[in-house]
Protein backbone atom coordinates (compact mmCIF):
# COMPACT_ATOMS: atom_id res chain seq x y z
CA UNK A 1 0.00 0.00 0.00
CA UNK A 2 2.65 2.55 0.91
CA UNK A 3 4.74 1.34 -2.36
CA UNK A 4 1.58 2.29 -4.52
CA UNK A 5 1.43 5.83 -2.97
CA UNK A 6 5.03 6.31 -2.75
CA UNK A 7 4.56 5.41 -6.83
CA UNK A 8 1.21 8.26 -7.20
CA UNK A 9 3.47 10.50 -5.18
CA UNK A 10 6.37 10.20 -7.96
CA UNK A 11 4.24 10.73 -10.60
CA UNK A 12 2.21 13.53 -9.63
CA UNK A 13 6.08 15.29 -8.92
CA UNK A 14 6.79 14.32 -11.99
CA UNK A 15 4.13 16.01 -13.63
CA UNK A 16 3.32 19.17 -11.68
CA UNK A 17 6.83 20.55 -11.40
CA UNK A 18 7.57 20.95 -15.27
CA UNK A 19 3.69 21.89 -15.79
CA UNK A 20 4.04 24.81 -13.34
CA UNK A 21 6.92 26.11 -15.63
CA UNK A 22 5.30 25.44 -18.65
CA UNK A 23 2.35 26.93 -17.78
CA UNK A 24 4.08 30.29 -16.33
CA UNK A 25 5.21 30.73 -20.18
CA UNK A 26 2.12 29.75 -21.66
CA UNK A 27 0.29 32.47 -19.46
CA UNK A 28 3.01 35.16 -20.47
CA UNK A 29 2.35 34.49 -23.87
CA UNK A 30 -1.30 34.89 -23.24
CA UNK A 31 -0.88 37.83 -21.01
CA UNK A 32 1.44 39.77 -24.15
CA UNK A 33 -1.27 39.53 -25.90
CA UNK A 34 -3.77 40.36 -23.80
CA UNK A 35 -2.07 43.85 -23.21
CA UNK A 36 -1.92 44.00 -27.07
CA UNK A 37 -6.22 43.99 -27.34
CA UNK A 38 -6.01 46.44 -24.59
CA UNK A 39 -7.41 49.39 -27.27
CA UNK A 40 -9.47 47.08 -28.82
CA UNK A 41 -10.82 43.88 -26.93
CA UNK A 42 -10.86 40.40 -28.91
CA UNK A 43 -12.74 38.65 -26.53
CA UNK A 44 -13.22 35.34 -27.94
CA UNK A 45 -9.71 35.00 -28.53
CA UNK A 46 -8.68 36.32 -25.14
CA UNK A 47 -11.05 33.50 -24.13
CA UNK A 48 -9.27 31.44 -26.33
CA UNK A 49 -5.63 31.84 -24.56
CA UNK A 50 -6.48 31.88 -21.10
CA UNK A 51 -8.89 28.80 -21.39
CA UNK A 52 -5.21 27.52 -22.63
CA UNK A 53 -3.43 28.34 -19.79
CA UNK A 54 -5.50 25.98 -18.03
CA UNK A 55 -5.70 23.71 -19.78
CA UNK A 56 -2.31 23.59 -19.72
CA UNK A 57 -2.70 21.96 -16.48
CA UNK A 58 -4.13 18.82 -17.32
CA UNK A 59 -1.74 18.70 -20.58
CA UNK A 60 1.16 15.85 -19.97
CA UNK A 61 3.96 17.83 -19.52
CA UNK A 62 6.36 15.00 -21.85
CA UNK A 63 4.03 15.76 -24.98
CA UNK A 64 6.37 17.02 -27.86
CA UNK A 65 5.81 18.59 -31.00
CA UNK A 66 8.34 20.10 -34.02
CA UNK A 67 5.27 23.80 -33.92
CA UNK A 68 6.12 24.16 -30.12
CA UNK A 69 7.00 27.19 -28.64
CA UNK A 70 10.41 25.92 -26.93
CA UNK A 71 11.17 23.97 -30.04
CA UNK A 72 10.75 26.84 -32.03
CA UNK A 73 12.92 29.64 -29.53
CA UNK A 74 15.68 26.21 -29.39
CA UNK A 75 14.76 26.01 -25.47
CA UNK A 76 15.69 23.25 -23.02
CA UNK A 77 13.36 20.58 -22.46
CA UNK A 78 11.06 21.54 -19.96
CA UNK A 79 9.75 18.28 -19.02
CA UNK A 80 13.51 17.03 -18.50
CA UNK A 81 13.10 15.47 -15.20
CA UNK A 82 9.91 13.72 -15.78
CA UNK A 83 11.92 10.98 -17.47
CA UNK A 84 13.97 10.81 -14.60
CA UNK A 85 11.80 10.67 -11.53
CA UNK A 86 12.19 13.16 -8.39
CA UNK A 87 16.05 13.98 -7.15
CA UNK A 88 15.00 15.17 -3.89
CA UNK A 89 14.27 13.08 -0.45
CA UNK A 90 11.18 11.04 -1.04
CA UNK A 91 10.38 12.46 2.56
CA UNK A 92 9.65 15.34 0.89
CA UNK A 93 8.43 14.27 -2.37
CA UNK A 94 5.37 12.82 -0.21
CA UNK A 95 4.93 15.62 2.60
CA UNK A 96 4.75 17.94 -0.63
CA UNK A 97 1.68 15.73 -2.23
CA UNK A 98 0.03 15.31 0.67
CA UNK A 99 -0.35 19.16 1.43
CA UNK A 100 -1.10 19.39 -2.24
CA UNK A 101 -3.65 16.85 -2.15
CA UNK A 102 -5.59 18.14 0.95
CA UNK A 103 -5.49 21.41 -0.39
CA UNK A 104 -7.79 20.16 -3.50
CA UNK A 105 -9.68 18.04 -1.59
CA UNK A 106 -10.50 20.78 0.54
CA UNK A 107 -11.15 23.89 -2.07
CA UNK A 108 -13.70 21.19 -3.68
CA UNK A 109 -15.70 20.27 -0.89
CA UNK A 110 -15.84 23.79 0.69
CA UNK A 111 -16.77 24.69 -3.10
CA UNK A 112 -19.83 22.40 -3.19
CA UNK A 113 -21.02 22.71 0.23
CA UNK A 114 -21.14 27.19 0.12
CA UNK A 115 -22.58 26.42 -3.27
CA UNK A 116 -25.54 24.05 -1.59
CA UNK A 117 -25.84 26.55 1.07
CA UNK A 118 -25.78 29.70 -0.93
CA UNK A 119 -28.69 28.35 -2.86
CA UNK A 120 -30.77 27.53 0.37
CA UNK A 121 -30.48 30.52 1.69
CA UNK A 122 -31.48 32.62 -1.97
CA UNK A 123 -34.46 30.28 -2.00
CA UNK A 124 -35.19 31.11 1.88
CA UNK A 125 -34.58 35.07 1.25
CA UNK A 126 -36.46 35.89 -2.12
CA UNK A 127 -39.79 35.02 -3.81
CA UNK A 128 -41.36 33.59 -6.61
CA UNK A 129 -41.02 36.15 -9.83
CA UNK A 130 -44.66 38.25 -10.45
CA UNK A 131 -46.12 37.63 -13.87
CA UNK A 132 -44.45 40.74 -14.85
CA UNK A 133 -40.64 39.45 -14.36
CA UNK A 134 -41.72 36.48 -16.21
CA UNK A 135 -42.54 37.46 -18.73
CA UNK A 136 -39.72 39.35 -19.07
CA UNK A 137 -37.59 36.44 -18.55
CA UNK A 138 -39.37 34.68 -21.24
CA UNK A 139 -39.34 37.21 -23.67
CA UNK A 140 -35.44 37.63 -23.15
CA UNK A 141 -34.96 33.79 -23.09
CA UNK A 142 -37.09 33.59 -26.54
CA UNK A 143 -34.95 36.31 -27.96
CA UNK A 144 -31.92 34.36 -27.52
CA UNK A 145 -33.24 30.93 -28.06
CA UNK A 146 -32.89 29.30 -25.13
CA UNK A 147 -34.37 26.27 -25.01
CA UNK A 148 -35.53 26.10 -21.04
CA UNK A 149 -36.81 28.92 -18.84
CA UNK A 150 -34.89 29.61 -16.31
CA UNK A 151 -36.55 30.04 -12.59
CA UNK A 152 -36.25 33.68 -11.74
CA UNK A 153 -36.57 34.72 -8.42
CA UNK A 154 -36.98 38.33 -6.51
CA UNK A 155 -34.51 39.66 -4.30
CA UNK A 156 -34.47 42.52 -2.00
CA UNK A 157 -30.95 42.36 -1.36
CA UNK A 158 -29.03 42.88 -4.54
CA UNK A 159 -28.11 45.62 -7.02
CA UNK A 160 -27.61 44.00 -9.92
CA UNK A 161 -29.50 40.78 -11.72
CA UNK A 162 -27.60 37.72 -11.40
CA UNK A 163 -27.30 33.80 -13.08
CA UNK A 164 -26.64 31.73 -9.91
CA UNK A 165 -26.43 27.52 -10.26
CA UNK A 166 -25.66 25.25 -13.38
CA UNK A 167 -27.82 22.44 -13.51
CA UNK A 168 -31.05 24.41 -12.14
CA UNK A 169 -30.15 27.80 -12.68
CA UNK A 170 -31.44 30.87 -11.29
CA UNK A 171 -32.18 34.06 -12.30
CA UNK A 172 -32.05 37.13 -9.43
CA UNK A 173 -34.02 40.13 -10.34
CA UNK A 174 -33.50 42.97 -7.98
CA UNK A 175 -36.79 44.41 -6.48
CA UNK A 176 -35.72 48.09 -7.48
CA UNK A 177 -34.91 46.99 -11.07
CA UNK A 178 -38.64 45.43 -11.00
CA UNK A 179 -40.07 48.56 -9.60
CA UNK A 180 -38.57 50.67 -11.98
CA UNK A 181 -39.69 48.78 -15.13
CA UNK A 182 -43.40 49.11 -13.57
CA UNK A 183 -42.47 53.16 -13.74
CA UNK A 184 -41.56 53.09 -17.07
CA UNK A 185 -38.44 52.00 -17.22
CA UNK A 186 -38.79 48.71 -19.21
CA UNK A 187 -35.97 48.77 -21.44
CA UNK A 188 -33.77 48.40 -18.42
CA UNK A 189 -35.40 45.59 -17.31
CA UNK A 190 -35.03 43.88 -20.63
CA UNK A 191 -31.50 44.75 -21.17
CA UNK A 192 -30.41 43.19 -18.19
CA UNK A 193 -32.26 40.29 -18.47
CA UNK A 194 -30.74 40.19 -22.02
CA UNK A 195 -27.53 39.72 -20.46
CA UNK A 196 -28.25 37.30 -17.79
CA UNK A 197 -30.09 34.93 -20.47
CA UNK A 198 -27.02 35.28 -22.74
CA UNK A 199 -24.65 34.06 -19.89
CA UNK A 200 -26.85 31.11 -19.52
CA UNK A 201 -26.80 30.72 -23.62
CA UNK A 202 -23.14 30.71 -23.78
CA UNK A 203 -22.71 28.79 -21.07
CA UNK A 204 -21.09 30.92 -18.33
CA UNK A 205 -22.04 29.34 -15.06
CA UNK A 206 -20.74 25.54 -16.58
CA UNK A 207 -17.31 27.38 -17.88
CA UNK A 208 -17.07 29.19 -14.53
CA UNK A 209 -17.12 25.79 -12.97
CA UNK A 210 -14.59 24.03 -14.73
CA UNK A 211 -12.12 26.70 -14.59
CA UNK A 212 -12.98 26.60 -10.69
CA UNK A 213 -12.29 22.83 -10.25
CA UNK A 214 -8.88 23.32 -12.70
CA UNK A 215 -8.06 25.87 -10.03
CA UNK A 216 -8.70 23.59 -7.11
CA UNK A 217 -6.33 21.30 -8.60
CA UNK A 218 -3.73 23.59 -9.35
CA UNK A 219 -4.58 25.82 -6.47
CA UNK A 220 -1.04 26.42 -5.16
CA UNK A 221 0.03 27.98 -8.96
CA UNK A 222 -0.88 31.79 -8.47
CA UNK A 223 -1.19 31.47 -12.57
CA UNK A 224 -4.65 29.14 -11.94
CA UNK A 225 -6.31 31.38 -10.03
CA UNK A 226 -5.34 34.48 -12.33
CA UNK A 227 -6.82 33.02 -15.32
CA UNK A 228 -9.86 31.90 -13.78
CA UNK A 229 -10.56 35.53 -12.81
CA UNK A 230 -9.56 36.81 -15.92
CA UNK A 231 -11.90 34.16 -17.76
CA UNK A 232 -14.29 35.38 -16.22
CA UNK A 233 -13.90 39.29 -16.57
CA UNK A 234 -13.71 38.29 -20.21
CA UNK A 235 -17.69 36.71 -20.16
CA UNK A 236 -18.69 39.50 -19.21
CA UNK A 237 -17.34 41.28 -22.32
CA UNK A 238 -18.33 38.69 -24.83
CA UNK A 239 -21.93 38.47 -23.04
CA UNK A 240 -22.28 42.15 -23.57
CA UNK A 241 -21.23 41.64 -27.44
CA UNK A 242 -23.79 39.07 -27.86
CA UNK A 243 -26.40 41.31 -26.48
CA UNK A 244 -25.51 44.03 -28.42
CA UNK A 245 -25.49 41.81 -31.92
CA UNK A 246 -29.00 40.54 -30.44
CA UNK A 247 -30.77 43.98 -29.91
CA UNK A 248 -29.26 45.25 -33.80
CA UNK A 249 -29.24 49.40 -32.59
CA UNK A 250 -25.18 49.18 -32.33
CA UNK A 251 -25.23 49.42 -28.85
CA UNK A 252 -26.80 52.33 -27.88
CA UNK A 253 -29.31 51.72 -25.77
CA UNK A 254 -27.55 49.02 -23.74
CA UNK A 255 -24.72 51.19 -23.62
CA UNK A 256 -26.84 53.54 -21.77
CA UNK A 257 -27.80 51.24 -19.27
CA UNK A 258 -24.49 50.49 -18.11
CA UNK A 259 -23.64 54.11 -17.63
CA UNK A 260 -26.81 54.48 -15.82
CA UNK A 261 -25.84 50.97 -13.45
CA UNK A 262 -21.77 53.23 -13.63
CA UNK A 263 -23.39 55.91 -11.85
CA UNK A 264 -25.37 54.36 -9.60
CA UNK A 265 -22.93 52.65 -8.10
CA UNK A 266 -20.53 55.90 -7.93
CA UNK A 267 -23.04 57.15 -5.66
CA UNK A 268 -23.11 54.36 -3.63
CA UNK A 269 -20.82 54.64 -0.30
CA UNK A 270 -17.55 51.98 -0.84
CA UNK A 271 -18.12 48.66 0.42
CA UNK A 272 -16.63 45.31 -0.66
CA UNK A 273 -19.30 44.55 -2.65
CA UNK A 274 -19.20 47.63 -4.68
CA UNK A 275 -15.62 46.60 -4.93
CA UNK A 276 -16.63 43.11 -6.17
CA UNK A 277 -18.42 44.91 -8.85
CA UNK A 278 -15.77 46.92 -9.60
CA UNK A 279 -12.89 44.64 -10.07
CA UNK A 280 -10.07 45.09 -12.02
CA UNK A 281 -9.75 43.04 -15.74
CA UNK A 282 -5.27 42.53 -15.57
CA UNK A 283 -3.41 43.00 -12.44
CA UNK A 284 -1.30 46.28 -12.77
CA UNK A 285 -3.88 48.56 -14.59
CA UNK A 286 -4.63 51.13 -12.37
CA UNK A 287 -8.35 52.59 -12.18
CA UNK A 288 -9.36 50.06 -15.29
CA UNK A 289 -12.83 48.67 -13.88
CA UNK A 290 -14.21 45.79 -15.18
CA UNK A 291 -17.24 48.24 -15.95
CA UNK A 292 -15.51 50.78 -17.20
CA UNK A 293 -13.95 47.94 -19.28
CA UNK A 294 -16.86 46.96 -20.89
CA UNK A 295 -18.33 50.35 -21.42
CA UNK A 296 -15.19 51.31 -23.47
CA UNK A 297 -15.67 47.86 -25.22
CA UNK A 298 -19.41 49.16 -26.48
CA UNK A 299 -18.12 52.61 -27.31
CA UNK A 300 -15.51 51.19 -29.49
CA UNK A 301 -18.12 49.05 -31.52
CA UNK A 302 -18.95 45.50 -31.57
CA UNK A 303 -18.75 44.10 -34.84
CA UNK A 304 -20.88 41.31 -36.63
CA UNK A 305 -19.90 37.77 -36.44
CA UNK A 306 -19.43 36.31 -39.80
CA UNK A 307 -18.76 32.78 -41.25
CA UNK A 308 -14.84 34.16 -41.58
CA UNK A 309 -14.26 34.84 -37.92
CA UNK A 310 -15.41 31.49 -36.79
CA UNK A 311 -13.20 30.48 -39.16
CA UNK A 312 -10.40 32.66 -38.14
CA UNK A 313 -11.04 31.53 -34.46
CA UNK A 314 -10.77 27.56 -35.48
CA UNK A 315 -7.44 27.95 -37.84
CA UNK A 316 -6.67 30.51 -34.58
CA UNK A 317 -7.57 27.57 -31.83
CA UNK A 318 -5.39 24.92 -33.99
CA UNK A 319 -2.35 26.75 -33.81
CA UNK A 320 -2.39 28.06 -30.18
CA UNK A 321 -3.19 24.69 -29.15
CA UNK A 322 0.00 23.21 -31.32
CA UNK A 323 2.41 26.19 -30.04
CA UNK A 324 1.46 25.93 -26.33
CA UNK A 325 0.38 22.67 -24.95
CA UNK A 326 2.95 20.25 -25.88
CA UNK A 327 6.04 22.43 -24.94
CA UNK A 328 8.49 19.56 -24.52
CA UNK A 329 11.09 19.31 -26.99
CA UNK A 330 11.15 16.11 -29.10
CA UNK A 331 14.03 14.07 -28.62
CA UNK A 332 16.75 14.52 -30.77
CA UNK A 333 16.89 11.48 -33.77
CA UNK A 334 20.10 9.66 -33.42
CA UNK A 335 21.60 10.56 -36.43
CA UNK A 336 21.81 14.28 -35.50
CA UNK A 337 23.42 13.46 -32.24
CA UNK A 338 25.75 11.09 -33.78
CA UNK A 339 26.22 14.16 -37.00
CA UNK A 340 27.05 16.59 -33.47
CA UNK A 341 29.61 14.65 -31.49
CA UNK A 342 32.90 15.43 -31.81
CA UNK A 343 35.73 13.47 -30.91
CA UNK A 344 35.83 9.61 -30.83
CA UNK A 345 35.22 9.83 -26.84
CA UNK A 346 31.77 11.65 -27.40
CA UNK A 347 31.00 9.17 -30.44
CA UNK A 348 32.14 6.29 -28.02
CA UNK A 349 29.61 7.17 -24.91
CA UNK A 350 26.85 7.75 -27.61
CA UNK A 351 27.55 3.78 -28.90
CA UNK A 352 27.72 2.62 -25.33
CA UNK A 353 24.92 4.30 -24.39
CA UNK A 354 22.82 2.55 -28.01
CA UNK A 355 24.45 -0.56 -27.14
CA UNK A 356 22.80 -0.23 -23.49
CA UNK A 357 19.46 0.54 -24.63
CA UNK A 358 19.41 -2.50 -27.09
CA UNK A 359 20.60 -4.99 -24.30
CA UNK A 360 17.98 -3.47 -21.70
CA UNK A 361 20.61 -2.14 -19.32
CA UNK A 362 21.61 0.78 -18.60
CA UNK A 363 24.82 2.78 -19.77
CA UNK A 364 26.65 2.54 -16.99
CA UNK A 365 26.28 -0.94 -16.28
CA UNK A 366 27.04 -2.03 -20.01
CA UNK A 367 30.48 -3.78 -20.76
CA UNK A 368 32.50 -1.67 -22.36
CA UNK A 369 33.54 -3.16 -25.99
CA UNK A 370 36.90 -3.27 -27.24
CA UNK A 371 38.02 -0.66 -29.79
CA UNK A 372 38.79 -3.52 -32.19
CA UNK A 373 35.68 -5.36 -31.83
CA UNK A 374 33.07 -3.26 -31.51
CA UNK A 375 31.45 -2.36 -34.78
CA UNK A 376 31.39 1.28 -35.94
CA UNK A 377 28.14 2.99 -36.26
CA UNK A 378 27.36 3.91 -40.24
CA UNK A 379 27.14 7.58 -40.98
CA UNK A 380 26.28 7.41 -44.23
CA UNK A 381 22.77 8.51 -45.63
Amino acid sequence: MIGALDALAVQWWTWALPAAAQVALVALVAALVDLLCVRRARPRLQTLLWAFVLLKFLVPPWLASPFAVTRLVAAPTLAASAAEGPSVPMALVRTVAAVWLAGSATLLVTGAWRHRRERSRILRSSLPADADARREVARAAETLGLRRLPETRIVDRLDEAAVFGVRRPIVLVPRPLLAAARDGDRAALGHVLLHECAHLRRRDPLRALLSFVVAALAWPHPIAWLARHRLAALAELATDAHVVRTIGDGGSTYRRTLTDLARTLLHEPPNARAVGRLAFVLPGWPGRSLLLARLEHLRRGVAPRSRLDAVGLVVAAALVAGALLPLANPPTPRDELWAASRGCIEKRLLFWSYLGEASGTTPAAAPAPSPASAPIPRTDP
